[in-house]
Parts: structure tokens; C-alpha cells; sequence
């Protein structure tokens, strides 16, 4: 069912680029405006120019941020700083890295291949999250105007044997990587080339009967899906460069390979009512109990006697709290407010959560935490009476640091932790063809942008 091949790929000429985590970056839907800057200030040559460049009052229809990027990946092909590779292969990419909090040292590794676009219905590739216009339509304009895959899109796949990882460490035991670099993340990633045309016939025939499951990308997936449709409108039917629009780049790692890392992606909420954020315990209580953990006063820890010290404490406390609850299977959420207490709410005992959210979705959809995040405690919280789209209230972080800080600097009013959604229940969604809230699920380390580009066009 997934129609794979190799590519072409266009990596940076290391004769050129020295330090390449100078030049990679993380995916773009994830990059702060600071963080752009120190991308921008790290080199000349960073990728970030092509996938996310600044933006100004003096834009125009011809000299904007993608057109930039277009001229960028144009004179950095000609200067000889990205290179293109001589012979189709598959790239296999390994990451080495750390979970964050716990400190647990995993290795996720994977491959990327070219994969044929399929409309949703199709079953052969399944969405697991809904996607917003806005970024489609940023994305429909880079790639129309660079004509290029500038970073790969995330895909799972099944294989409990694991005989697509063997292949996979084969073909490592053929050749060094020709990438072995320390980000400025603390990650290391690795990357090897799979020439031997046996281990690439191996992989494509494994990977044939098999569905993927998108972990992340949506949103270029069906930008490149939707430029497919556009060119092949625009093209003669005899015209060979047809098929090429037709595929996309992606990384295909294991679902049950047991070094796959989910994390949640917590909430945050801004623009409401004062008397919203007072209240917030009368409108959760009639599905939810509260607990809470109080950091108001100081207090002897570690030797240490300070308000740092007890917030500590009541954070890993709420934290810990939260976990149990998940492991036990019962909805929870941490909150803070910025109030000097961390609190807990879980479903009240003996409710069935799942059947106070209207609408006819499965039950194994409306049992999901994030969703009845979303309708139970979200949508209460954000109703028509705040004045604002629930768009302009909600914002999100996968770092439970920074969302402290957000709330700490008034940038948002509240803060909302959940436990990680597991790989079998965002599997078994998908395959029914359902698909859970926008950024239920944050797959971790994400993968960096630069490492490998695939020009469409055979200019």
C-alpha cells in the first residue's frame, strides 16, 4: 500500500559547512520568533532563511519571504554550499537523545524515502490530527516558490518483527554515517546513506503492505498533496517531470519500536474575563474534583529555605500526581494559575466523561484526555461570553518550564498539563478514520530541518 522509493537527496557540502548544527534547525511550526533570530545570527547558510524567514512592513508580491527563500536555495545550490547526491538512496537518520524531566538515554531510528501522495480516504496514509487553513496556505507558497521538500514529514509504520529495522542495521554495517553531529538541543543525530540496491528492495517490500501513520506534518503533507493536484492541472500529459510532483519526502520510523518518545502538548489560555479565572473551579466541578498543592509560604528542602524550594516541591508533586492518575486510566489534568498553588482535577468517581461530550464520535475518541480536555474544561472556559475565538484564547508548549513562565509573565492567565496520548490509542484512532484535536500528541526529539532537502523539479 505505501509506494516508496529512493532520492536524490541535498545535503550541505561539509567542505563548506563545518559545523552543521549551525546551519540545521527545528521544524518550523515550533520556531519562536527568538529562536529565528539566533537561527539567523548561528550562520548565513541556516536553513532557516528557506523555512521560515522574516517578514517586513517593505514586503511585496515579488520580494516576500518565500521569494527570498527561492533566491536563497537558488544561490546556495550554485555556490556549491548544498550539494546534490550523485545516485538515488534512502537515508537512514538516527537521534540520540535524553527524555526530558526524567533523563531515561533512548536512540529512535528511522528511515526517509520518497512516498507516492494518497488522498486520506485512500487508507494507505492516515491523519491522526485536524489541520488549519492558515498553515496550509503558508506552506502552499514556500513550496511553490522553492519547488522543493525543505524538511520531511513524519510518518509512523507497524512492524512488531522488526524486519525493517534489521534491514535498516545492515546497510548501517556497510557504511559510516556521513553525518554525526551534537545539536544545540543535546541531540545527536546521525546520518547514513542506503546504496545497496538489495537492502533498498528489501525495505520497499516491507514497507508495500503496510499504512502510515502521519506523526507529524500534516499540514505539508496536504500542501504537497494539493500542489501535486495543481501542477499535474498545469502539466502535459506527456510532460515526465508529472510523476515527480507526485511523491514527497518522509521519515518513517517503527510505532512499536519502544524507543518512540510521545509527550503531551500542554494548553495554555489568554484574553478572558478576570471573574473566568477566579471561577475556574465552579465550572469544572461538576465533572472534575479538585486537589491542590500550595506553595504559599516558605519551607526547608534539600537545605534549602526559600519559595523556590516549595514550589518545586508542589510542581513535582502535582506532577507526580498526574502520572498515576494516567497509569490508572483516569482523565486528569495539572492546572496553574499563577495563584501559589499547582492543582489537580480528575473525573469524578464512577463518571463516564466521555458521554457528556455531544456529537456522534466513537467512544474511543470522546475517552480520550485531550478530547475531553477540549470540550469539558476548554470549551467551558472559553464560551461565547468571552468575546474572543477560541483561536485567540488557546495557545500551546510541550515544555511544562515554559508554560510556567508564560503564566508567570502574564503572557497567558492559565496553564494546563495532561499526560501523553499512547501510540496504540493515536494507531487505533486513525485506522478508523477519525482524527484527534489539533496537537494532541508532540513526538519527541522532532526532526531537525536541513539535514536532508529533495528538489522536485530535475533542474
Amino acid at each position: 500500500m505505501a509506494e516508496i522509493k529512493p532520492f536524490q537527496g541535498i545535503t550541505y557540502n561539509r567542505e563548506l559547512i563545518k559545523n552543521l548544527s549551525l546551519v540545521i534547525a527545528p521544524p518550523y511550526d515550533v520556531i519562536s520568533d527568538e529562536t529565528r533570530e539566533k537561527l539567523y545570527q548561528n550562520s548565513p547558510y541556516n536553513i532557516i532563511r528557506l523555512i521560515k524567514g522574516k517578514t517586513g512592513p517593505q514586503d511585496t508580491e515579488s520580494d516576500n519571504q518565500y521569494t527570498r527563500a527561492a533566491h536563497s536555495l537558488r544561490s546556495w545550490l550554485q555556490e556549491g554550499v548544498l550539494q546534490k547526491n550523485r545516485k538515488p538512496c534512502l537515508y537512514i537518520m538516527e537521534d540520540e537523545y535524553a527524555i526530558p524531566e526524567s533523563g531515561m538515554k533512548l536512540v529512535r531510528k528511522g528511515f526517509t524515502a520518497l512516498i507516492k501522495l494518497e488522498e486520506f480516504g485512500s487508507g494507505k496514509i492516515l491523519p491522526h490530527e485536524k489541520t488549519l487553513s492558515k498553515p496550509k496556505e503558508d506552506r502552499l507558497k514556500l513550496i511553490q516558490a522553492c519547488q522543493t521538500n525543505l524538511s520531511p514529514i513524519f510518518a509512523l509504520y507497524s512492524d512488531p518483527a522488526r524486519r525493517t529495522n534489521a534491514l535498516l542495521d545492515e546497510a548501517k554495517a556497510e557504511n559510516p554515517p556521513f553525518i554525526d553531529i551534537l545539536s544545540q538541543e543535546g541531540i545527536v543525530h546521525r546520518v547514513f546513506r542506503v546504496t545497496t540496491p538489495r537492502i533498498i528492495q528489501g525495505i520497499i517490500e516491507e514497507m508495500g503492505p503496510k499504512y502510515v501513520l502521519l506523526a507529524d506534518g500534516h499540514h505539508r503533507y496536504e500542501t504537497a498533496l494539493t500542489y501535486c493536484q495543481q501542477m499535474q492541472r498545469m502539466l502535459p500529459a506527456n510532460d515526465t517531470s508529472r510523476e515527480e510532483y507526485s511523491y514527497v519526502m518522509m521519515y518513517f520510523a517503527n510505532m512499536d519500536d519502544p524507543e518512540l518518545t510521545i509527550l503531551p502538548y500542554y494548553r495554555l489560555l489568554k484574553n478572558l474575563p478576570a471573574e473566568k479565572i477566579r471561577n475556574w473551579k465552579s465550572i469544572v466541578q461538576p465533572f472534575f474534583q479538585v486537589e491542590g498543592f500550595s506553595f504559599d509560604g516558605l519551607s526547608t528542602i534539600d537545605g534549602l529555605t526559600t519559595i523556590e524550594a516549595t514550589e518545586r516541591r508542589a510542581r513535582e508533586k502535582m506532577f507526580s500526581h498526574l502520572a498515576e492518575k494516567g497509569r490508572n486510566r483516569v482523565p486528569a489534568y495539572g492546572l496553574y494559575v499563577g495563584d501559589k498553588h499547582y492543582y489537580l482535577i480528575s473525573a469524578q468517581p464512577g463518571t463516564d466523561l466521555g458521554r457528556e461530550i455531544p456529537g456522534d464520535q466513537p467512544a474511543i475518541c470522546k475517552r480520550l484526555d485531550v478530547t475531553i480536555l477540549d470540550h469539558l474544561l476548554i470549551n467551558r472556559i472559553v464560551d461565547s461570553n468571552t468575546g474572543e475565538t477560541k483561536e485567540a484564547c488557546l495557545g500551546f508548549s510541550h515544555d511544562p518550564h515554559e508554560a510556567i513562565s508564560a503564566v508567570d509573565s502574564e503572557e497567558y492567565q492559565m496553564a494546563i498539563f495532561l499526560n501523553p496520548t499512547p501510540i496504540h490509542l493515536v494507531n487505533e484512532i486513525a485506522s478508523i478514520g477519525q482524527q484527534m484535536p489539533q496537537k494532541s500528541t508532540f513526538f519527541y526529539p522532532k526532526l531537525p530541518t536541513g539535514l536532508v532537502l529533495r528538489k522536485i523539479t530535475k533542474d
